[in-house]
């Protein structure tokens, strides 16, 4: 997993950019923080980039979602999801809002996290290195 460093965009907004270990088909359900807010932020949007196509299932399949957590890492609160049932599929070299509300505040030490959820058996086709896009803005 590889972070890249945080860049200016125009006035205060940043980008921070994580790449996910690639996900395999019936590998277990895991977390990966991708983001640590260092004094009092609000989060803008996350997105997913996805690096191959991904086929959606009702049983065999793989949910995608975006927990904060507390400076502790204490338990996550699901913020935002892309659940891949059946017809919601992504094409590869795509681009997906996981977050797109703009409100969300974190607290200095808060983190981000992203969970690749196994449901069932996983889907037929490893998630690939997904790319998680975080666009961000120091609180005023």
């Amino acid at each position: 997993m590889g972070l890249t460093p945080i860049q200016d965009q125009a006035g205060t907004r940043r980008e921070a950019l994580t790449v996910l270990p690639t996900h395999a088909a019936g590998d277990a359900t895991i977390s990966y923080p991708v983001f640590r807010a260092e004094g009092a932020v609000i989060i803008e949007n996350v997105n997913v980039v996805y690096p191959i196509a991904i086929t959606g299932a009702d049983t065999n399949t793989h949910h995608i979602n975006l927990d904060t957590r507390t400076a502790a890492y204490a338990t996550p609160t699901e913020i935002g999801n892309i659940d891949h049932t059946n017809g919601n599929d992504a094409t590869a070299n795509s681009v997906a809002a996981l977050y797109e509300t703009g409100t969300q505040a974190l607290t200095d030490g808060m983190y981000l996290t992203v969970e690749l959820e196994e449901i069932g058996t996983g889907g037929a086709v490893a998630l690939g290195a997904l790319g998680i896009q975080v666009d961000w803005r120091p609180e005023e």
